[in-house]
């Protein structure tokens, strides 16, 4: 075998085997060994993350996996402690095997649901798991994602603080997010607090509530949100964006959304700085004062949409502020 090619077959042995070692470690709250299902604290005594003796909580797979291993999460309810603030600070893949309809983290009232607490150097994925019931204060959230993290096919329903936060290159897809209130500060449903791009497609957006702005989806700090083909609806804001919130230089592009029955002080459907908003549908909005769908400031464009039964004392549809040479465009609305 010539030098080179023996160069060659090391360094593709390297790769299979770099590849081949990522592990799948398994969670399963009631496994065939667990002399009580469903408590995490009573385990099967040769539980070892493996098929035969996963895992009974999460956090324990999490603890054990390397970085980019894969946490199969078994179809089941997950309750008590390492099965909600569970703490992720490596690259790994959380999945729920059977979708969220069955893979549910129920944080009881008593905390978190999943933080990563530092930024992932590596892509983290994050999907099929129902997440409900998370409450502690001003720091907690649903799910709260940093680096490069991008949740999928997730529900994040009946927390009492907000659904998902975004600190990081985040992206958002299929995901329903509903029935979350805040009475904290800003953003019921996500709350996008970065000066990186999020993504956020396909979702789900309802009846999500804050006491500050964004009761649907609040961004600032300079970020650059992509918004596409949403569904936000039946969110409040005490204060402003009742369906959207962007401040702060924050740049929103939203697209092919449908914005219907939210309501806030300014801007029931959306109160909006910078950004442009293309083929969206926005109706049956409420702002107790200007602005009943939009509420714009800044350099804002508006193509293609349909603005239909919004109410505000000032500006049912659109209510549009300039300063400083700003400008809003409006074209084929």
């Amino acid at each position: 075998m010539s030098m080179r090619s023996c160069v060659f077959f090391v360094f593709s042995l390297f790769l299979i085997v770099g590849v081949s070692s990522a592990r799948i470690w398994y969670v399963d709250d009631d496994g065939p060994g667990d002399p009580f299902p469903g408590d995490p604290n009573v385990s099967d005594p040769l539980e070892d993350g493996s098929e035969l003796h996963p895992f009974d909580a999460i956090q324990e797979a999490v603890d054990a996996a390397a970085e980019m291993d894969t946490i199969l999460i078994r179809d089941g309810l997950y309750l008590d402690e390492g099965n909600y603030n569970i703490r992720i600070d490596k690259p790994v893949h959380l999945k729920g095997e059977g979708g969220p309809e069955n893979c549910v983290i129920d944080c009881q009232h008593s905390g978190s649901g999943i933080t990563m607490t530092v930024p992932a150097a590596q892509p983290v994925v994050i999907e099929g798991l129902r997440v409900l019931h998370a409450a502690a204060g001003f720091s907690s959230s649903g799910i709260l994602i940093r680096g490069e993290v991008t949740v999928r096919n997730c529900q994040i329903q009946e927390n009492q603080v907000t659904g998902i936060v975004c600190i990081g290159n985040n992206t958002i897809l299929d995901c329903v997010i509903e029935n979350n209130n805040f009475t904290l500060g800003n953003g019921g449903g996500i709350y996008c607090y970065t000066d990186r791009r999020v993504r956020i497609e396909d979702c789900i957006v309802h009846n999500n509530e804050t006491s500050g702005w964004g009761g649907g989806i609040c961004c600032g700090y300079g970020g650059h949100a992509e918004i596409k083909g949403c569904s936000i609806q039946h969110n409040k804001a005490t204060s402003d964006g009742g369906g959207l919130y962007g401040f702060d230089e924050s740049y929103l592009s939203i697209s092919d959304c449908d914005i219907r029955d939210n309501s806030a002080y300014f801007g029931g459907g959306i109160h909006l700085k910078a950004g442009e908003i293309d083929r969206c549908r926005v109706q049956g909005n409420y702002a107790s004062v200007s602005g009943g769908g939009i509420w714009a400031r800044g350099y804002i464009t508006l193509q293609n949409c349909l603005f239909t039964d919004n109410q505000a004392n000032n500006g049912g549809a659109i209510m549009a502020h300039t300063y400083n040479n700003a400008f809003a465009e409006i074209r084929h609305c």
